[in-house]
């Protein structure tokens, strides 16, 4: 506004000013916070306490009164109750651990065999154009479908192997690990630099 004089304080001195950005980016802050007493402090912390857990609290009471309603049945629904005296009486009579053991057996088994089966793989294609030619569309097909899909043909080509069925556990762990760790390798491999 060349031609026009404003007085320090008027309208456009706060569009005329400099940013700071300093400034500008703190949060706003509750006036005369530090001058509270420690009481209202401590009433504040406490609220915001009882209002992260209040959440959880009321959604544990919501589960436990619809269980109690008779509108679920007990195997749809079954009480929270129920369930955590299920917990401690597994985990008294050790059955817990042993499940929670065989499960990560399971799952780390199936993940190192995947990521095994990925990096070498992602070697092969990233290198071989023939293995490139073979895998990628096979692999590529087979990403982007939900993993859970794949758990019907599992259980039939284990059932027609003759193996237990326990063991589709880890093969259906292999396929997602596999494939996320292919692509990774694969396209950090043919990111790199070859040399001269």
């Amino acid at each position: 506004m060349a031609g026009i004089a404003q007085p320090p304080g008027g309208p456009l001195a706060e569009l005329a000013r400099e940013p700071d950005f300093e400034r500008d980016l703190e949060p706003e802050r509750e006036p005369d916070l530090e001058r509270k007493s420690p009481a209202f402090r401590w009433l504040k912390t406490m609220g915001w306490g009882i209002a992260r857990v209040g959440s959880i609290i009321a959604l544990a009471l919501a589960w436990e009164l619809a269980a109690r309603s008779g509108a679920f049945t007990p195997f749809m629904l079954p009480a929270l109750s129920a369930v955590l005296e299920r917990i401690w009486n597994d985990l008294i009579a050790g059955e817990l651990l042993l499940n929670t053991a065989v499960t990560l057996y399971r799952a780390m088994a199936g993940f190192l065999i995947g990521a095994v089966a990925g990096v070498v793989l992602g070697m092969a294609i990233s290198r071989n154009a023939v293995a490139n030619w073979f895998f990628d569309p096979i692999i590529s097909v087979g990403f982007p479908m939900p993993k859970i899909a794949f758990l019907p043909v599992v259980i039939l080509w284990l059932a027609l192997a003759g193996l237990p069925i326990e063991e589709d556990q880890r093969v259906l762990l292999l396929q997602p690990c596999a494939d996320s760790v292919y692509l990774g390798d694969a396209y950090g491999m043919l990111g790199q630099h070859r040399g001269p």
